[in-house]
């Protein structure tokens, strides 16, 4: 790879390196997520309708539980939450090794995800407590690159571990997450902020007062731009609902998840090859116009899916999305940092986890009712349709903060 492509991740705290570590150790261990929809319907029997409505109930669960966590990463700290959330949701994946067909299997998937949800915004508090202002997006596209890469790998073996190992997508999760654990206790140090510190912050990251609603009532652009967000997690959820079962249902089920997950760990390594070229093309513009172009890019990888039936176009389908959600993923949260108070870093990202999850969560909903009617198919030109309509929603968003 070029050299210069690299120097946006030069310089950056040793720290953040190390969260790094931290972030390919986790990804390549998060068998069970994209086998859930595959799991519920082969292991339990549910049928599409059945599934959505499961992982529309899940991603309910977790809004809360992110919620009160990003009040807790603010007031008890970054490290400790962080630990003890994915403690915990090991006490609940690691049983599910023995509920092969039992419907406590479901339950306590939902449980691990809610205890998950608690630490989801103390990894990119750490970033932002870490980093200036304009060194975020770079540290963020970091920690990104390192989740696609322990992704690459982790789907692949989850997609064989699937269908001749089942058990150990749970057993092999748990110990990947303890690992992380130990890591955290060994290497990080609490990152967040001083008093002092809190004083000494200025623009949109001077300390606040009040609660998080009155935050973000004083930054009306934010506001905007989470509603549009929550459209795009509306029609990304399709990843984990639509495409594995379009797949299964196009392939067999034989093939079909080997194959999925194969699709999934070429989209991972799409991520690694062209994330440092994007994020340098991607440098000096307005979040909100790249965020918006990737957000189209993202409409017209969904809507190629169509045609999974030809290998071939499987996989162009996966380069065009993950060419889109590279723009998408490393702009907004990085735009969430800038735009957050000092003593509220953990709220704000836990309000983005929650927009994610409700698009997540109406996503799976709608597309199990969409597909049980009009079959799979209907969800590409969907997804194309959403992701229009919040990408033309950025650009109006970008062309109102340009003249302001």
């Amino acid at each position: 790879m070029p050299r210069p492509f690299l120097s946006a991740w030069r310089g950056l705290p040793p720290t953040v390196y190390t969260l790094l570590v931290i972030q390919v150790v986790q990804s390549s261990g998060s068998f069970v997520q994209p086998f859930l929809a595959l799991l519920l319907t082969q292991t339990l029997g549910f049928d599409p309708a059945q599934t959505g409505l499961f992982l529309t109930l899940n991603s309910l669960a977790m809004i809360p539980g992110s919620l009160w966590g990003g009040r807790l990463v603010d007031r008890w700290g970054r490290k400790k939450l962080l630990m003890t959330s994915r403690v915990l949701s090991t006490l609940c994946i690691a049983p599910c090794a023995f509920l092969s067909g039992n419907l406590a299997m479901a339950f306590l998937l939902v449980a691990a995800s809610v205890f998950a949800s608690f630490g989801f915004s103390a990894p990119p508090a750490m970033v932002t407590d870490l980093t200036p202002a304009h060194r975020r997006q770079d540290a963020f596209s970091l920690l990104y690159l390192g989740h696609n890469l322990g992704f690459a790998l982790g789907t692949t073996v989850a997609g064989f571990l699937f269908a001749h190992a089942r058990t150990w997508l749970f057993w092999g999760e748990t110990l990947m997450i303890l690992f992380t654990v130990v890591l955290l206790a060994l290497f990080i140090p609490e990152t967040k902020p001083a008093p002092q510190q809190e004083v000494s912050a200025v623009g949109d990251e001077t300390a606040h007062a009040g609660g998080l609603f009155t935050a973000l009532a004083a930054r009306p652009f934010l506001l905007a731009f989470c509603g549009l967000m929550a459209l795009v997690w509306l029609a990304y959820s399709q990843i984990w609902f639509g495409v594995p079962l379009f797949v299964n249902q196009v392939h067999g089920s034989v093939a079909g998840p080997p194959l999925y997950g194969v699709v999934m760990a070429f989209t991972a390594l799409v991520v690694v090859v062209a994330t440092p070229g994007i994020s340098r093309l991607a440098s000096g513009h307005d979040p909100a116009l790249t965020i918006a172009v990737g957000t189209i890019l993202l409409g017209a990888g969904f809507f190629l899916f169509g045609w999974a039936g030809l290998v071939p176009m499987l996989f162009f389908a996966g380069f065009v999305l993950t060419i889109g959600e590279v723009l998408w993923a490393t702009g907004a949260p990085a735009y969430i940092a800038n735009h957050s108070p000092v003593t509220h870093r953990g709220r704000f990202n836990a309000m983005l986890n929650a927009l994610q999850h409700s698009g997540s969560m109406a996503g799976p909903w709608l597309g199990g009712i969409a597909s049980g009617v009009w079959g799979l198919a209907i969800l590409w030109p969907l997804a194309l349709g959403i992701n229009l309509l919040a990408g033309a929603g950025l650009l109006v968003l970008h062309k109102k903060e340009t003249k302001k």
